[in-house]
């Protein structure tokens, strides 16, 4: 299979956006009131029909003595019974409402929670990743969201339950005082037990869903090389490195359910006790006349309404794992740069559209293209990927970007377009902030090929005009062409209609097609991120003599190891450790030593000292191989 495009490195995470952060340790707030809002009408289903059974089982115990009363005095009870049997009918199909609400709700929630963690991955690019494995974000999109569903709807439970249970104690106080006060003893150490369930029952899930990412992380790490694996026969060491913290999981679903337990058995003992003293009070209290008969059975009834609270051990444990599952996503959407187009002032001013674009579709745009970087620096942690870069891109230029691995040549190529957001300094395409360009109108004006390009859609046709759904044919071909990419389609049996998966590319195929996908686009601004390392020498010739004769419209900025495309260029940026090192034409950088080394070093195989490009006499191994797959 193919790989995913290489992510250029993320903006520093202090730039995210905060609307869901909470402080470490709290629980996401601003994130579970933002997940309830997602579904009104099951969430409002749920809290009436919870709030219906309280009311009916706060009736319940007043009918109760009332037909029980009637009974005993041998006068007509059949008003009584039928008021009663009302009441329970209702309380069953107010519980069987709630439960159906309930699931309706915690489905929406989790399309919720998944659609905006996927839109804030995918608009803010790698910078939303941050320091986190496509395995451990997968984690998170799928058991993560589903388990901080469970949060939004336990609160709509728990909130009713403690209706309940004080509703029932003041029922409790107008049947009878001295039973109330009795059943009162026991909330002060009920309630310091629930506490403990919750917040120590969070920790251990937070944790247990950490391990289970890292566990996701270890195993799709460990897929994406299982070719390496099977070549080395390293599979049963690869499994046990994968299944290594296993134990540490066990240890912490262990003591989750180890809470519980404890906590469980008390309330087990602590209920019985309470509701005894209660009943002996009671009856004492019949015996002497306080109450009636009927009044006991009432009181027996809103002691155990009054106890209800205790009875949300289950809905605790699953607020619990909730409030975990929030946190962890709450860590991504608050670990990530905003999107272009969301930062302040968006949609304001130049930021405007309409003043942008023209909205008519790709092609139709105004052709200009002139980037300006302002200071921009960004940093990875304690690393300074690019260090107060001052750059101009007029329109229409072709500027190589050339430099060591590691001098911060795809950090550059993010920024340009958007892809990552400077931690200081600002990004104009146009003179307008990047920040300030709606998200739609940035990718029309802005298209990237990459090293690896990861081949989207079901069809090579797709595949091309994935930046342009519904491009006819004819641009489709067109834009192959340029790429050099038509010869290799048109030869294979169905052409452009192949499904992707049944095409065997090489490595130099996969990146025409990524080529000519960032050509249909017909962008103002064109970023090859090192978009033709895979060519051989008569391929990327071709494609160079594209760059330059049919694309002197478009702004192009080719990261790159070739001389031959920095020659070519009308101009090299010289990049260094983060840093500017020079500007200018190929030919007089040339005559710094250190600049030819950087055609001849250990970064570009097959390489040699001056003279032309070294440039790769065949494609790499193919890309996409039976053999490939684990």
């Amino acid at each position: 299979m193919t790989t995913a495009p290489r992510d250029p490195a993320p903006a520093s995470a202090g730039t995210g956006d905060s609307r869901d952060a909470d402080p470490p340790g709290r629980p996401p707030r601003r994130l579970l009131s933002r997940a309830a809002r997602s579904a009104p009408g099951s969430l409002s289903v749920l809290l009436a029909a919870r709030a219906t059974g309280a009311v009916t089982a706060l009736l319940v115990p007043t009918a109760l003595a009332a037909a029980t009363d009637t009974v005993l005095t041998g006068r007509p009870a059949t008003g009584p019974v039928l008021v009663l049997g009302a009441l329970l009918a209702l309380g069953t199909l107010a519980h069987s409402a709630a439960e159906a609400a309930a699931g309706a709700g915690s489905a929406t929630v989790t399309g919720w929670l998944r659609r905006t963690l996927l839109r804030h991955l995918i608009a803010s690019g790698p910078a939303a990743s941050g320091r986190l494995s496509p395995g451990d974000l997968t984690g998170r999109l799928v058991g993560g969201a589903q388990e901080a569903a469970l949060a939004v709807t336990a609160v709509p439970e728990a909130v009713v339950a403690c209706c309940v249970s004080v509703g029932g104690l003041a029922v409790l106080f107008g049947l009878d005082p001295w039973s109330a006060a009795t059943l009162l003893l026991a909330v002060v150490p009920a309630l310091a037990l629930m506490r403990t369930l919750t917040v120590r029952s969070a920790d251990l899930f937070l944790r247990y869903q950490r391990i289970q990412g890292d566990i996701a992380a270890l195993l799709v790490g460990a897929l994406a090389g299982a070719r390496t694996i099977r070549a080395c026969g390293t599979a049963d060491r690869e499994v046990r490195r994968v299944l290594a913290p296993l134990p540490s999981l066990a240890e912490a679903g262990r003591g989750a359910w180890g809470v519980q337990r404890t906590v469980v058995t008390r309330m087990l003992l602590v209920v019985p006790v309470v509701q005894t003293a209660v009943i002996a009070v009671a009856g004492h209290g019949v015996s002497t006349g306080r109450i009636s008969p009927g009044d006991l059975l009432a009181v027996i009834a809103c002691t155990t309404l009054a106890l209800r609270f205790l009875e949300q051990t289950d809905g605790l444990v699953g607020f619990a794992r909730g409030r975990a599952g929030l946190r962890r996503v709450a860590e991504v959407l608050g670990d990530g740069a905003r999107a272009p187009g969301t930062g302040p002032g968006a949609g304001t001013d130049a930021g405007t559209e309409a003043d942008v674009d023209t909205g008519a579709g790709a092609g139709d745009h105004p052709r200009a293209g002139a980037v300006s970087l302002r200071a921009v620096t960004v940093r990875r942690g304690a690393a300074t990927l690019l260090d107060s870069v001052d750059l101009d891109l007029p329109a229409g230029s072709l500027t190589a970007v050339v430099g060591r691995s590691g001098s911060g040549k795809s950090t550059l190529a993010a920024v340009v377009g958007g892809l990552a957001r400077p931690d200081r300094g600002r990004v104009l395409l146009d003179g307008v902030p990047l920040s300030l360009l709606p998200p739609a109108a940035l990718r029309r004006r802005v298209a990237y090929a990459f090293e690896r390009p990861a081949l989207l859609g079901s069809t090579l046709h797709e595949v091309i005009a994935y930046g342009r759904p519904g491009a006819p044919r004819a641009a489709v071909v067109r834009a192959a062409r340029l790429a050099c990419a038509d010869t290799f389609v048109s030869r294979l049996p169905l052409g452009y209609a192949t499904p992707t998966d049944r095409a065997l590319l090489s490595g130099g195929e996969v990146q025409r097609l990524g080529l000519a996908r960032a050509l249909l686009q017909d962008a103002s601004v064109l970023v090859l991120d090192d978009a033709t390392s895979s060519l051989d020498t008569i391929t990327s010739m071709r494609v160079g003599r594209v760059l330059t004769d049919h694309l002197r419209d478009r702004t192009r900025l080719h990261i790159t190891h070739r001389a031959s495309s920095a020659a070519s260029a009308d101009r090299v940026l010289w990049l260094d450790r983060g840093r500017v090192r020079a500007c200018g034409h190929h030919t007089e950088l040339w005559q710094d030593p250190r600049y030819r080394a950087l055609f001849s070093g250990p970064d570009v195989p097959g390489g040699a000292p001056g003279g032309p490009a070294p440039g790769r006499a065949a494609d790499p191994a193919p890309a996409r191989r039976p053999e490939d797959r684990p």
